[in-house]
């Protein structure tokens, strides 16, 4: 998808998010929000590090990434998120946030 249709994409995912009447309608389109604003973002800027994960109170520890993936652990399990999941703690602070709109 070029930048316009993400833009487009995650316009229309915010809106739904309003418009949801369930939890379960909200959690599916936060997951679909998270990836879109991934695509957005550039992997380069989240080198491997510490992070906090957008509701998450543990943080994570990034091994690696794997195109807008990022993979580590958290609490000793290995898990992976959306690079836009993340936020910046300890040295990972260089790390870039997903633009809101």
């Amino acid at each position: 998808m070029s930048r316009p249709e993400l833009e487009a994409e995650i316009a229309g995912l915010e809106a739904q998010m309003k418009a949801a009447e369930f939890p379960s309608q909200l959690e599916v389109l936060e997951s679909k929000l998270l990836f879109a604003q991934a695509y957005t973002l550039s992997p380069a800027d989240y080198p491997p590090g510490l992070y906090g994960v957008k509701d998450r109170e543990q943080p994570m520890r990034v091994d690696y990434l794997n195109g807008v993936m990022a993979w580590g652990t958290m609490a000793g399990e290995a898990i992976s998120v959306p690079i836009s999941a993340l936020r910046p703690v300890g040295s990972a602070s260089s790390a870039r946030q997903p633009e809101q709109g």
